[in-house]
This record gives C-alpha cells, sequence and structure tokens, in this order.
C-alpha cells in the first residue's frame, strides 16, 4: 500500500502588514505630520494603538486631533501623507521576515505574497525593502478580493482552504478567507515596543511568531481568528 502524499502547507502573505510593516510606516507618517503642523507628537505607541482601533484608518487620527476639516482640506492633508511616506522611503519589511521565511519552509510550508498590485510594482516594493520575488514561491498579483485571491491558491497549488494560512495586518478584513475555511491571522506591531525600527530581540521574536503560524500556535504578536 502506497503511503498517502503529505498535505501541503501554504503560508499566503499579504504585501501590506504581512511582508511590509505598513502599520508602523504609517504610525511614523502620522507623527512627522504632527511635527510638521506644530503640534504635540503623540507616541509611537499610541499612533499605533489608535490605528489598531480605527483598522488603518489614519485619517481618523487627525479628525479626532481637530485639524481636518477646520485646519485644511482633507484633500491637502492627503498630499502632506503621500508627500512625507515618500520622504520617508516607504514601509520596510516587518523585522525577522527573511528568517520567518526561512523557518517557514522548513517546517514545510510554501510561502505566498499576495496583493493587489501589478507583480512589477510588488517586485519593486520588494527590492526597495530589501527582499526579492525569489525569497518566495509565488505571487498572486492584482487580487482586490481576498476570497478570490484565496480560490485562486487553492486551485494554483492544489490544496483545499483550510491548507492556507492567510496572514494579514491591523487593517486586514480576513473575514472572508476565514469564513472560505482558511485560517485568518493578523500579526500586532502594537505588541512590539515604540521605536523606528524594532530591536533584534524583538526581530528574533516575530521570526519565532511568523513560524508558529504555520504550526497554528498562539502568540503575543499574532492574533488568530476564529
Amino acid at each position: 500500500m502506497e503511503n498517502p502524499s503529505p498535505v501541503r502547507k501554504i503560508v499566503s502573505l499579504e504585501l501590506h502588514g504581512g511582508v511590509m510593516d505598513t502599520a508602523r510606516h504609517t504610525a511614523e507618517v502620522v507623527q512627522h505630520l504632527f511635527a510638521a503642523y506644530q503640534l504635540a507628537v503623540p507616541y509611537q505607541g499610541s499612533v499605533l494603538r489608535m490605528l489598531r482601533k480605527s483598522g488603518m484608518d489614519w485619517e481618523a487620527i487627525f479628525r479626532a486631533a481637530g485639524i481636518v476639516p477646520d485646519l485644511m482640506s482633507l484633500q491637502q492633508l492627503r498630499r502632506d501623507f503621500r508627500a512625507v511616506s515618500r520622504e520617508l522611503g516607504g514601509p520596510q519589511a516587518v523585522p525577522g521576515i527573511r528568517e520567518a521565511l526561512a523557518a517557514l519552509r522548513e517546517s514545510g510550508a510554501e510561502c505566498v505574497i499576495v496583493s493587489a498590485l501589478p507583480e512589477d510594482r510588488i517586485a519593486r516594493e520588494l527590492v526597495e525593502a530589501g527582499l526579492s520575488t525569489e525569497d518566495f514561491d509565488g505571487i498572486v498579483a492584482g487580487r482586490r478580493s481576498r476570497k478570490s485571491a484565496l480560490q485562486h491558491i487553492a486551485a494554483a497549488w492544489n490544496v483545499a482552504p483550510r491548507d492556507v494560512t492567510w496572514v494579514g495586518g491591523m487593517g486586514s478584513d480576513l473575514a472572508p478567507v476565514r469564513d472560505a475555511g482558511a485560517e485568518a491571522v493578523k500579526l500586532d506591531p502594537t505588541a512590539r515596543s515604540a521605536g523606528a525600527r524594532a530591536s533584534s530581540r524583538e526581530a528574533a521574536r516575530e521570526v519565532r511568531n511568523l513560524a508558529a503560524v504555520a504550526a497554528g500556535r498562539q502568540s503575543p504578536d499574532v492574533h488568530v481568528l476564529d
């Protein structure tokens, strides 16, 4: 009797939130804007918690502070946000992501990056963050619907949705992939200490957290959705 083929395990990481530390970058931009407007600059940890509460609606922070629409137009605020984001160089990679990808692969998982962006834009953002498309086993580009992306992954890799772990960030609505049968998890940067960049100790912890995703284990920085 032949041994059954091992079940493939796919870890699908959203470009923004699962691979790129978009939440921390957004918090840094918000802090720079407060400084530019000559207002008291909130601590980064406070901004991250507000972003988590609002589902990454950074504009809500300025509305709560009375900056919009009293002091400026929303359009101007958005232009300032984009300008500062470019000045800061865009989001960096999640701390320890390279080691995490290696650990996930060692555990037998295949890592797929997912984004609504076109593939050339994904590649460019990865390079700017010191990564490469070759760090992943596959790319699913141009998919605005998470459910559609999950269905594509299940078909392309010949797996059931339950064999896919979907990793997103604070602002990700993961209900569609969870309802379709995949395990849905969110990385939570508010569990890390404040600061422009995580320490080596925190990066090592992030590696353990991401590697634990493949095994379905809980961790302080990973929230598994029921």
